[in-house]
């Protein structure tokens, strides 16, 4: 049934678009690069054999970008309250999948749990500019979306 399986996740429609995370120039802000550059780390976290299981869940292509992008404007929200310092449910990352794929099993929930939590790891380690720099001005205008 799926024929295309077993091909890489580069040969797939991977790329996420800069531009659906903000709607005109005012949404250009630090906060949604932060959230697009995290859904880049998410797309890079799913491997071939999380690809499949994507795949035999009903999530098709354009399914996985689409994906890593709505998982990084949800995080946003999330992202404010850790920079604020206000709690945050240890449940975040399933209730976000479980809200926008509720027919998906939950060892697939895990598994991209899992990918979405290495991702953010990734993304704090790699980041070129350390958050303490970011977080005094995350809502403020970034040139950075101009550049791509």
């Amino acid at each position: 049934m799926i024929k295309r399986v077993h091909r890489s996740i580069n040969g797939i429609n991977s790329y996420i678009n800069p531009s659906d995370f903000y709607d005109d120039d005012s949404e250009k802000t630090n906060i949604n690069w932060m959230c697009y550059k995290y859904a880049t780390y998410i797309i890079r976290n799913i491997d071939d054999s999380l690809l499949k299981k994507m795949l035999k869940a009903g999530i098709r292509d354009d399914g996985v970008s689409k994906f890593c992008t709505i998982f990084g404007k949800s995080s946003k929200n999330v992202i404010l309250n850790m920079i604020e310092d206000k709690p945050v449910s240890i449940y975040w990352c399933e209730n976000i999948i479980k809200e926008h794929y509720p027919a998906i099993r939950k060892n697939l929930v895990d598994t991209l749990c899992l990918a979405t939590i290495n991702a953010w790891g990734q993304f704090f380690r790699e980041c070129s500019a350390p958050i303490d720099e970011w977080i005094p001005n995350i809502n403020g205008k970034t040139c950075m979306f101009d550049d791509h």
